[in-house]
């Protein structure tokens, strides 16, 4: 799956990085639902969130694993992405992750900064940085 290109397997290798980990989030989102870490930034349990209302827990339930199934679809598109595109220095194929990690990335960096969400942040921020090091990396590889 690699190339003749040094600095190009660099970047290739931290995309992987990053499109696996949003497919190991997107297959816990989609199985599990609700996280522990949810439940901290609720401030409630489960149990009083059904006693408070009890359409609110199914339809939480409901964004968390459909939110699962677009990383999920997000880890597999790029994956297939970096092995039909950016393998071959396409550049439609590093617009394509510029585009479709920028409007995910970054809203998610930022909103999930706050104290109760103490355990994603720390990895949405290392995936952020991993995708910006290989943007960066392999601009100049599929550019010129």
């Amino acid at each position: 799956m690699l190339t003749e290109s040094k600095k190009l397997n660099i970047a290739i290798i931290l995309f992987i990085i990053v499109y696996v980990i949003a497919i190991i989030i997107g297959s816990l989102y989609s199985i599990l639902g609700l996280m522990p870490y949810h439940r901290t930034s609720l401030g409630m349990s489960t149990s009083r969130i059904n006693s408070f209302n009890p359409n609110i827990m199914p339809f939480i339930y409901i964004i968390i694993r459909v939110n699962g199934f677009l990383f999920l679809t997000l880890g597999i598109n790029g994956l297939l992405i970096i092995y039909y595109g950016i393998r071959n220095k396409e550049k439609w194929a590093w617009l394509y992750n510029l585009i479709s990690f920028i409007f995910i990335s970054i809203p998610l960096v930022v909103l999930l900064y706050n104290e109760t969400f103490a355990m994603p942040f720390p990895l949405a921020l290392f995936v952020f940085i991993l995708w910006i090091l290989a943007l960066g990396i392999s601009y100049r590889e599929i550019f010129g």
